[in-house]
């Protein structure tokens, strides 16, 4: 797997978009942003990294880098992947496919729904009275059928 590739799977898994990312053989340096629509996927993305790292020959780092832009103070995460001893074989580009699995396999956030009330229904929109025909639901015994029912 091709480091665009690495990023490519971070964003369609856990909304990370790239800014910046840097490379040496036993290390690659992410720095990004998170929307929070994607904050809840994000995190358990994270935590499966953290669970996962350094038992697959590679290690993991997930901060929050603190910047400056103007008077503002921003952060991005930061995402480090080191591979421990690398050599020209075994180097932090070759682990990408087995981060990347990690990442694949994150469950998904659940989803909460909210309910919320009708604008302009009242509450007992369902309930029969003797002069209302046809709204709810009526009893088999006390339905009208037949020529009684048609007035």
């Amino acid at each position: 797997m091709t480091l665009n590739e690495f990023i490519n799977a971070l964003k369609m898994k856990g909304g990370f978009e790239t800014v910046n990312h840097t490379s040496t053989p036993g290390q690659i340096r992410l720095l990004g942003r998170v929307s929070k629509e994607y904050t809840p996927g994000w995190l358990i993305v994270v935590q499966q990294l953290l669970l996962r790292s350094g038992h697959g020959g590679w290690t993991i780092d997930v901060s929050k880098q603190y910047f400056l832009r103007g008077d503002k103070v921003m952060f991005a995460w930061r995402i480090i992947i080191q591979v421990a001893g690398a050599t020209a074989e075994s180097t932090a580009e070759s682990r990408l496919g087995e981060v990347a699995e990690v990442i694949g396999n994150s469950p998904r956030p659940r989803v909460v729904v909210m309910e919320e009330p009708l604008p302009g229904v009242k509450g007992d929109r369902n309930v029969v009275s003797a002069n209302s025909r046809g709204k709810g639901a009526q009893g088999v015994l006390n339905a009208k059928v037949g020529p009684s029912a048609v007035r």
